[in-house]
């Protein structure tokens, strides 16, 4: 709407584009903005190739709330929780077959951890979740959080769909970053940047 009144000589105030994903998706090039904010320089040729004029790309990254670079203690915020700071603590952020990823953590980790399973507003999975480890106090599944500056603090290993912002609230967090299964198309292309570059782990099986 913005771009087709700017194409119209419509007076409007500046107009800025914040990119979400380590790539040019399609939408883009069919904008019409003052300036984008790109989240990365490798980025600007990708995206000048698709037609944004590259005096219009400022590559100040995705922004991110200060609390994820400003995180508590790790111990302090297991504690927080309610995790035991003895214990290494697997964080999973929902998206996909979560129940199926959750089983191979527990099997693979035993009582040697504890897993903290985020699965935001899906009623039905959280549901599916309790149901399956009722019988397992080392399992936490939870739905809705603001805390999440606080859990990835608390985390040994992050589990997470590679969508742009969770990824890059990663990154700042510092967190050991494992991508699970991309849906094909732009997190494909964020589980390649993030990849190469060292700053995170993948595979397309729960295995």
């Amino acid at each position: 709407t913005v771009s087709y009144m700017k194409k119209k000589g419509m007076p409007l105030p500046l107009t800025i584009a914040v990119m979400t994903d380590y790539t040019c998706i399609p939408f883009w090039e069919e904008t019409c903005c003052d300036y984008y904010i790109v989240p990365h320089p490798e980025l600007i040729d990708e995206c000048a190739k698709r037609g944004i004029p590259q005096e219009k790309m400022i590559p100040f990254g995705i922004p991110v709330s200060r609390k994820f670079r400003e995180l508590e203690d790790q111990e302090k915020a297991k504690e927080e929780l309610g995790f035991s700071p003895e214990k290494k603590l697997h964080l999973l952020i929902g998206a996909g077959n979560l129940e199926k990823l959750a089983r191979e953590v527990r099997k693979r980790n035993g009582e040697e951890s504890e897993l903290a399973v985020i699965c935001g507003n899906n009623e039905k999975i959280r549901e599916q979740l309790e149901k399956r480890f009722a019988e397992d106090e080392t399992v936490s599944v939870i739905g809705y959080t603001d805390q999440m500056p606080l859990y990835m603090a608390a985390a040994d290993i992050l589990f997470t769909k590679p969508g742009g912002l969770t990824s890059t609230e990663a990154v700042a967090a510092k967190a050991a970053l494992v991508h699970t299964k991309p849906i094909p198309g732009c997190e494909d292309r964020n589980v390649a940047f993030f990849t190469q570059h060292g700053m995170s782990v993948s595979g397309d099986t729960e295995d």
